[in-house]
């Protein structure tokens, strides 16, 4: 049975020139974090710089050769190095001193001779603070490349949907709208379920098969003439809204009678599921856009459709159902 690694300590860098100040504040954290030692500010420097840089540095202020600022002035320099919390550990009382150490960019200050509790306390704070800081700066980068993502979509979206008014044959323009939606998609196959004049949905186009028709299913039920809400395709007419199924082989909302049907002629098997209304503006809607199977960007691999997805999927939507109600 494969067991979980262990979680690596968090580790701190103990940077004093004292042997005995080195002993006291190994032995104070050994037991809650891994625990680096330097003797002076160059070796820190190369601690601090190498391939598993530690997450905090103790760092003593008075040291010979390089002292405590002119390291904490380096590793602030670099930009490998920057974001790393030092507390400066000094004798020194002056406030001006602390002054300084905090304009280089230290995080905090701890008078000696230390007090355990107190030291541990200010390393529980400043970790915690670049934690969140971590987090956070994550969450922006996400957040930068998700809107860039977006902005990438909805351009490819204007300049597709500008090629789609070019289009006037009916058929032609089924195509180039499925073929668009794909793309924006990046999924495997597609389909548009059309209205027909006995108000039922039937097949009119789909990307994997030359086939049409034979899969109608109806909007109303004939006996009772109520909304038939219950198949995925007939309740998103009814509905006017997006469906998103992530796993039809998990589904209990919705029937998949329609989607099945589909399936038989296109010898295919739906395994996640997009449908859009295609409604143009103050009228009933004119069918369905059916996608199947988004495909992942980088390896390939089917996924469900992303609900980030849906604006701009239902953007194409809209104008689609603007084009083929004057095509149709």
């Amino acid at each position: 049975m494969n067991q979980a690694r262990p979680r690596a300590k968090t580790s701190i860098l103990v940077v004093d020139d004292t042997p005995a100040n080195l002993s006291l504040l190994s032995d104070l954290l050994k037991d809650e974090y891994q625990v680096k030692v330097a003797t002076g500010g160059t070796r820190a420097l190369e601690i601090a710089r190498s391939s598993t840089p530690p997450d905090l540095i103790l760092l003593d202020v008075l040291m010979p050769g390089i002292d405590g600022y002119a390291v904490c002035r380096e590793l602030k320099r670099d930009d490998l190095t920057r974001h790393i919390p030092i507390i400066f550990l000094t004798t020194r009382s002056d406030p001006a001193d602390e002054e300084r150490g905090l304009q280089l960019g230290a995080a905090d200050y701890i008078a000696k001779p230390i007090s355990p509790p107190v030291v541990l306390a200010r390393i529980r704070s400043q970790l915690k603070l670049q934690a969140y800081s971590n987090q956070l700066e994550r969450l922006v980068l996400e957040h930068t490349a998700e809107l860039a993502h977006t902005r990438s979509k909805f351009e490819r979206l204007l300049e597709l949907g500008m090629d789609l008014d070019y289009e006037r044959k009916p058929q032609s323009l089924m195509g180039r709208i499925l073929q668009v939606g794909m793309e924006l998609l990046n999924c495997d196959a597609a389909a548009f379920l059309a209205r027909t004049p006995v108000e039922a949905l039937d097949l009119a186009l789909h990307t994997r098969t030359p086939a049409s028709g034979n899969c109608a299913i109806a909007l109303f039920d004939p006996a009772t003439q109520e909304a038939n809400i219950h198949d995925v395709c007939t309740a998103c007419v009814h509905s006017g809204q997006t469906l998103l199924i992530d796993d039809l082989g998990q589904e209990t909302n919705y029937a998949m009678d329609s989607i099945l049907a589909l399936d038989r002629l296109a010898g295919y098997t739906t395994q996640s599921l997009l449908v859009l209304p295609v409604v143009p503006r103050n009228g009933k809607a004119l069918g369905v856009l059916c996608f199947f199977n988004a495909r992942d960007t980088r390896n390939g691999p089917f996924v469900p459709f992303h609900h980030s997805d849906i604006s701009y999927i239902d953007a194409h939507a809209a104008h689609a159902a603007a084009l083929l109600f004057h095509h149709l």
